[in-house]
């Protein structure tokens, strides 16, 4: 994920989980806390430093419990996609490999809006494997 600074500067964030059509991005702390980026929770408020300690982002405490951060993205959107055509592994891979039972259960009680009916396949997910 390439992002613009102010003044034109860019921050990449590399190994970004890509999912087409999704209208919000999640960015997990622990995953860049892992990519050597300093996170400062206090007052309510996110500070987000990359590894020579230069501010990125800086985002408030909103009413639903998370940090909303408008990030402007550069003219590059994906350095690198893996496309999936089959649904169900779409769905698998857009919820952090969640095992498909439980996608079916989301899909049964309508948990989640816009989720097709989940099939278990028979092959094993190479990624969960690991």
């Amino acid at each position: 994920m390439v992002i613009k600074r102010r003044k034109g500067k860019i921050v990449v964030i590399e190994n970004v989980l890509y999912v087409p059509r999704m209208k919000r991005n999640l960015l997990s702390i622990r995953q860049l806390i892992q990519k050597i980026f300093q996170v400062i929770v206090k007052n309510d408020a996110l500070e987000m430093y990359d590894g020579q300690k230069k501010m990125i982002l800086k985002a408030h405490l909103s009413k639903n419990i998370t940090f909303f951060i408008n990030i402007q993205a550069a003219d590059i959107q994906c350095l690198k996609a893996v496309s999936l055509v089959d649904e169900d592994w779409l769905w698998h891979a857009r919820f952090g490999h969640l095992n498909f039972r439980s996608l079916q259960q989301l899909e049964s009680k309508k948990m989640v809006s816009g989720i097709p009916i989940i099939d278990v396949p028979e092959k094993v997910c190479d990624v969960c494997m690991t």
